[in-house]
């Protein structure tokens, strides 16, 4: 099986780091308020060109050209668990708007691991754990 050209990690050990290996762009951050490391690995053979990294709360954003020139923002996203649906759409807000308005593609990995219900007008989270 070949290996893909983006994939987003989430729930890392490691430390922050910028990594080449293997012909990949290895990336691992860790916000200091995230419990765990996020990580992104580029297959530097289709995404020659790493031009930024975003870390972010529950984020690791990456914009990168292809060998075609398209630029890509691409991403690692973590919800905390027991989150609320307010801090849930606070996360999304933030990671929208590290977004740049030229990326002529986007693609999150996201870990979604909770699920929500209302109970006596609130919104209640569920681990799914």
């Amino acid at each position: 099986m070949p290996f893909p050209a983006f994939l987003g990690l989430q729930e890392l050990t490691d430390p922050a780091t910028l990594l080449q290996h293997d012909h990949r762009h290895i990336l691992v951050h860790k916000h200091d308020q995230d419990w765990r490391s996020l990580g992104v690995i580029l297959d530097s053979s289709h995404f020659p060109h790493l031009i930024a990294t975003h870390p972010l709360r529950g984020a690791l954003l990456c914009e990168a050209k292809d060998s075609s020139l398209r630029k890509w923002t691409l991403g690692a996203c973590h919800f905390p668990h027991h989150t609320t649906l307010e801090a849930t759409e606070a996360l999304v807000q933030t990671w929208m708007q590290a977004i740049p308005d030229d990326s002529d593609l986007v693609c999150l990995a996201c870990d979604l691991n909770e699920t929500y219900s209302s109970q006596d007008g609130e919104v209640v989270p569920h681990t799914t754990r």
